[in-house]
């Protein structure tokens, strides 16, 4: 019980690098894309119709790089255990690509009932 209360606390230090790298994400596919949107839904768009939508682009950008290379950073200096033994690296993986498919197949189940 130790070990996953002791994992829980070092994920939930590591929450606020994540929380800021989807923002930034976010912000820049907000932002790129209501900039390609209003280059191709209005003719004649100018440099000063898309500034904002750039900038918000960019701006997410930036929050994004900042925010993963601190979680890089956080990680690097906190990350005292041992590396996985190949057993440990078999079983993780599997249950990534688990989950991956379990989301896949409740995705596709999802499309199929909605178009039904």
């Amino acid at each position: 019980m130790g070990e996953i209360t002791r994992q829980t606390r070092a994920e939930l230090r590591q929450l606020p690098q994540m929380l800021g790298k989807l923002a930034g994400g976010i912000a820049a596919v907000i932002g790129f894309t209501a900039a390609v949107v209003i280059i191709t839904r209005k003719p004649g768009a100018l440099l000063g119709d898309i500034l904002l939508s750039l900038l918000v682009g960019m701006v997410g950008v930036v929050i994004f790089v900042v925010s993963a290379r601190s979680l890089a950073r956080h990680l690097s200096a906190h990350n005292t255990e041992e590396p996985l033994s190949a057993a440990g690296n078999v079983r993780s993986s599997l249950l990534s690509w688990g989950l991956l498919l379990l989301f896949a197949v409740i995705f596709l189940a999802g499309v199929w009932f909605v178009t039904k």
